[in-house]
């Protein structure tokens, strides 16, 4: 009665071995494919988890899963506001440094345009980026996010060049709910035209809160725009900045270049501008060049920043703000409690705080503090 045991037993092992070998063969072959073939299904790819939460968020381990990632939200079969990407987790599991060249999130002018609307967490590794994109807008390593897209702990190096809308992290960030935090530059930025950030290219309506930029900042066109240290331009809406530090130089060959924000519509707060920001094109017109704020052109607050580098342009230069009241149609334009320590020069309308304040009676310039060694324009 022994003997059956025994071979019933034996049999179910070997039948367990089996089971468990092919289930190996087939996560391999999976792997395999998912390596070589030139466009794969992102969710069949990964086995960190399911993405529907942060605990259970898809692993992002090599080049080839960025690039699928991109893939996946640039090829989506569904366009904008609910695409493949949206409510997803993803989570960068070590540092990349095999350059990657694609971006995640495509907004074409003309055509359907699929953004990233996940979660991404970095972990504070690092993504190595190589991005040449010089006729191409929102570019970055995320080009379009929107409709809360959250991009968080993440660190950039390499170099990133397109259009317009350029930025470190994401070149276009939109929608309340979108939100970039604890984020770190390291690359060189270049657009041809207008907006280019050290995070953000252009922000419409979004977060960008404790990040640093570290890479040098660099316009090439002479009627080119709104170049800052973290934000090219704040564009419309509650745009909110808050405890970020730049520390590279900015420059522009054209005008409205700041230390944080070109130009600014909403809330800069608790930010520091250690870089040098200059404004050299069109040397002899309107620069509107500021240590903090090139030039704050709607509503908003400008409270408790403070630049410690060198500003330097043709007209409307200041420490903290180049120009306040764009064609004086501004209205509840608040700059309080910031202070410069940075040498300020420029042609004309040069001041330690403002450059040129408009004849709006809605600006409020309160309670500004600046070092009269360093600064001697006012």
């Amino acid at each position: 009665m022994q003997k059956p045991k025994r071979k019933n037993l034996k049999i179910a092992n070997i039948v367990l071995l089996f089971f468990l070998l092919s289930i190996g063969t087939v996560k391999n072959l999976n792997a395999q494919l998912c390596q070589h073939t030139p466009r794969c299904v992102f969710d069949s790819c990964h086995y960190g988890g399911n993405g529907l939460s942060k605990a259970t968020a898809f692993q992002i381990w090599s080049k080839a899963h960025l690039e699928e990632l991109a893939d996946s939200v640039n090829n989506s079969t569904v366009p904008n506001p609910n695409n493949w990407s949206t409510g997803k987790y993803f989570a960068l599991m070590n540092d990349i440094t095999d350059s990657v060249r694609t971006v995640i999130g495509s907004e074409k002018t003309g055509s359907t345009q699929y953004s990233f609307q996940g979660n991404f967490n970095g972990n504070n590794f690092k993504v190595t980026v190589s991005i040449n994109k010089p006729t191409d807008i929102a570019i970055g390593t995320f080009g379009y996010c929107t409709d809360g897209c959250v991009i968080e702990n993440l660190n950039v190096d390499g170099i990133v060049m397109g259009y317009v809308h350029v930025g470190g992290v994401v070149g276009n960030l939109a929608g309340s709910n979108s939100i970039i935090k604890n984020c770190n530059n390291y690359a060189s930025l270049k657009s041809i035209e207008r907006t280019l950030g050290g995070i953000v290219g252009i922000n419409n309506n979004g977060k960008i809160l404790n990040c640093n930029n570290y890479g040098a900042i660099e316009h090439y066109s002479i009627y080119s725009n709104y170049v800052g240290g973290i934000v090219g331009h704040n564009h419309y809406g509650n745009n909110h900045i808050s405890n970020c530090v730049n520390n590279e130089s900015v420059h522009a060959r054209g005008w409205e270049a700041g230390g944080i924000v070109g130009r600014n519509v909403g809330i800069v707060e608790f930010c520091v501008n250690i870089g040098t920001i200059t404004s050299t094109s069109n040397i002899t017109f309107s620069s509107n060049c500021g240590g903090i704020v090139g030039c704050f052109a709607s509503w908003g607050v400008i409270y408790n920043n403070t630049n410690y580098g060198f500003v330097y342009g043709g007209y409307n230069i200041g420490g903290v703000i180049g120009k306040v009241d764009y064609i004086n149609v501004i209205s509840n334009a608040i700059v309080i409690n910031n202070s410069n320590f940075g040498v300020v020069e420029g042609l004309g309308n040069v001041g330690c705080i403002v450059g040129l304040k408009g004849t709006s009676t809605n600006i409020i310039i309160e309670n500004n503090h600046y070092d009269k060694q360093m600064c001697g324009a006012e």
